[in-house]
């Protein structure tokens, strides 16, 4: 992936009687320098996203974010997971769908309809995680989709003692499960969706309740993917 710039303008104020106007001198001066190599901000942000959003406005603060990340890529397939996740998931009530929560950067920001909003703020190093369901029984839906599931099969061998425990002997033996939900969900993310990054784990970002551990699937770039 392209490289990813951030570009923060922090000045020493003395001697300055607008400060605001040399922030935009500036920071127009930089995105300048940039374009004249080719290089478009996906993403400006002035005075940390507060206020009129505008160069104009800039008052204190203004980043400009530059990546190759596609974003309509992106929103589509964390969109995608999301509904899989969802579909697959067991109802009863209903309360185990409502319960999947969107983080970003470790911090709870929704749900399905701020997947868009969160991939504008996002640059290549970042990752959105899609977490649920966090009810209680959880864990159990974890490991039993609904629906049509794959059966992962499994042979081992394993060196046991005779009965007369004069020697060993070489043992065959299978072993299978239901794969869970998550993994059928990363499985297709990473067939259908290769330049992107997505991965499954167990986090504990206080969902449901702190210190509880929750399935998890986290959808970004490919720039060092990390939450």
């Amino acid at each position: 992936m392209a490289r990813v710039q951030t570009m923060k303008e922090r000045l020493n104020i003395e001697g300055f009687a607008d400060i605001p106007g040399e922030i935009r001198v500036r920071f127009i001066a930089e995105l300048d320098e940039q374009a004249q190599d080719g290089f478009k901000p996906r993403v400006i942000i002035i005075d940390r996203g507060k206020g009129a959003q505008t160069i104009a406005a800039i008052d204190t603060r203004a980043q400009a974010f530059y990546g190759d990340v596609d974003l309509a890529k992106l929103t589509k397939a964390t969109q995608l997971a999301w509904d899989m996740l969802t579909r697959q998931t067991r109802v009863k009530t209903g309360a185990a769908r409502a319960s999947f929560r969107l983080y970003f950067r470790g911090r709870e920001v929704g749900g399905r309809g701020d997947i868009d909003r969160i991939a504008r703020a996002m640059t290549d190093r970042d990752v959105m995680v899609i977490m649920g369901p966090t009810v209680p029984y959880g864990r159990k839906l974890y490991w039993r989709p609904a629906g049509p599931s794959r059966v992962i099969k499994r042979t081992h061998r394993a060196k046991v003692r005779t009965r007369d425990r004069s020697g060993t002997v070489s043992v065959k033996f299978s072993t299978s499960y239901t794969e869970p939900m998550f993994r059928a969900v990363k499985r297709l993310l990473r067939r259908r969706y290769p330049d992107l990054y997505s991965d499954d784990g167990w986090r504990d970002y206080g969902a449901g309740g702190s210190g509880r551990r929750w399935p998890a699937l986290a959808i970004g770039g490919r720039g060092n993917p990390r939450t």
